[in-house]
């Protein structure tokens, strides 16, 4: 393992220790405690002075069925302003903590959760989790995580996915599996459940978590599908001692199971970590059975216009310097239960992906009703700062296109701008298609900070193509937004340039065309 992906994994491991992850274990004989505070912030406009009812997660508790992380002196409140007409507190059928309010006459209002507390990690020792489980073994009150599907076909891949299994990991890995060989991926969620993905062979990754979810259910092993927000970071990623760079973490909501355990309790799990993941690092707000069952943000209104801003703070605190030390240095001594094994096979099963990359390229989604190519990611908002380097972007296209703009989901002109698109994997001014000099006089701004660019009705064929971005005046506040790489099959990675070395990220430049 080189250096810079040593230093990712330890910050990996760290911080999803310190949270929710009941997978990591101290070797020491004494657990150790870090103090947090977290602070989110709502903002609710255009309320139009229509009733309205709101209500979302308020977790009381982050402890754990197998109690690997405790949760000592917590506390929480809440700040309205204005109060609302209604407000009061209920658990819902999956024993989550919910905030309900209501307001008759009102144009807006804000809303402060605030939530702090002492976290204590105890010791705890996960060793191979065996299938297939014995009923008798499940409490009654997780039949409520089991599916009672009457689908033959969704019985009969289940059954051939679990045909000569005797652990949990094999299970999953065979579900990835069939996953890359078979789905393909689209940026946009449509409520697919498990038979209609087996039938139409696309999904979102939401649907995907769903889809391991139904599967492993119809097995009798219990699953919950989570939602949390995630630890803004800092990584520094190097391919050599020379050349470095720095990606940012940024905010967001991120979804994830966790798998019950006989031995261990509820066990997370992530179908899509990778190296440099801000899906591991979170505070989880509360869990349901399926996705459109989480009520992170969830309001009806007889306002059609409501406008939501949701936004947070985390605070971490070293309570004792010798014990964070202590978990910093000794960080490979904890036991990752699929460390050696799951994430193993998953970077095995990439690379092979990879390998016959000739056959399996990711095509975009095309969205033939608006006339748009998206070539988007998990919309997981990472931030690179783009001084004093370029970066490349690869894209297939399976069919002939002419296109009339480039939309990128980046608002990076803030100098110079020069964008080029070659035709093949590399830069060859040979093979130079098209060559654009942008500024802020010539690039029509969209909402969201996303940039609409003219293209003279480009014409590509079938084949790979590479877009190039050097931004010449760079200020030291050049953010370019990207989205995560989708652990699939076919996803060509964000390359950035710097120092004439070339380093390979798990990340995308999100992308559409217009076309045609």
């Amino acid at each position: 393992m080189t250096n810079h992906k040593k230093i990712i994994f330890i910050s990996f491991i760290f911080f999803f220790f310190i949270f929710q992850s009941p997978i990591f274990i101290l070797n020491s004989k004494s657990g150790y405690e870090t103090n947090f505070n977290v602070l989110v912030s709502r903002d609710f406009k255009n309320i139009n002075a229509k009733p309205s009812d709101f209500e979302f997660y308020f977790p009381e508790s982050y402890s754990i069925v197998n109690s690997q992380l405790n949760l000592q002196l917590y506390s929480s409140n809440i700040i309205f302003n204005p109060e609302p007409d209604k407000k009061f507190f209920e658990y819902d059928q999956f024993q989550n903590k919910i905030l309900k309010f209501s307001y008759s006459n009102i144009y807006g209002f804000s809303v402060n959760l605030k939530f702090s507390g002492t976290l204590k990690a105890n010791n705890e020792v996960i060793s191979y989790i065996p299938y297939p489980y014995d009923e008798k073994d499940i409490p009654t009150s997780l039949y409520i995580y089991l599916d009672n599907v009457s689908d033959p076909n969704v019985i009969d891949f289940a059954t051939e996915i679990a045909k000569n299994k005797s652990n949990l990991l094999s299970i999953i890995l065979s579900i990835k599996n069939y996953i890359d060989g078979n789905i393909k991926y689209t940026p946009f969620y449509s409520n697919r459940n498990v038979q209609r993905i087996l039938s139409e062979k696309i999904a979102n990754r939401e649907e995907l978590i769903d889809f391991y979810a139904s599967i492993l259910r119809v097995l009798g092993i219990p699953v919950r599908v989570c939602c949390g927000i995630s630890i803004p970071q800092k990584y520094e990623l190097a391919d050599n001692k020379l050349t470095k760079m720095n990606i940012f973490s940024g905010k967001g909501v991120v979804t994830y199971l966790e798998i019950w355990t006989k031995d261990y309790g509820w066990v997370f799990f992530d179908p899509f970590f990778s190296l440099f993941s801000s899906l591991n690092n979170f505070i989880k707000f509360g869990h349901a059975k399926y996705i459109n069952q989480l009520h992170y943000i969830y309001f009806q209104s007889k306002s059609l216009n409501i406008t939501v801003k949701d936004d947070y703070n985390i605070e971490l605190y070293k309570n004792d310097q010798i014990s964070f030390t202590k978990i910093y240095d000794n960080l490979y001594s904890y036991f990752f239960i699929f460390q050696s094994n799951l994430f193993n096979n998953f970077e095995e099963s990439l690379q092979k992906n990879f390998e016959k990359i000739t056959k399996d390229y990711y095509t975009g989604y095309d969205d033939f009703e608006n006339k748009r190519l998206y070539y988007i990611g998990f919309e997981t908002k990472k931030e690179i700062n783009v001084k004093d380097q370029s970066i490349l972007q690869n894209f297939y296209i399976e069919k002939d296109y002419i296109f009339t703009n480039l939309i990128l989901n980046s608002s990076i002109i803030d100098g110079s701008t020069e964008i080029k698109i070659y035709k093949g994997v590399d830069i060859n001014e040979k093979n130079l298609i098209h060559q654009i000099k942008i500024d802020k006089n010539n690039v029509k701004q969209l909402e969201g900070g996303n940039i609409d660019i003219n293209l003279p009705n480009l014409y590509l064929k079938k084949g790979i193509y590479v877009i190039y971005i050097f931004i010449a005046e760079p200020d030291k506040n050049t953010i370019l937004l990207t989205n995560e790489m989708p652990n699939l099959p076919g996803f060509f990675p964000l390359i950035i340039i710097k120092n004439n070395e070339r380093i390979k990220t798990n990340l995308i430049l999100p992308i559409t065309f217009k076309y045609e």
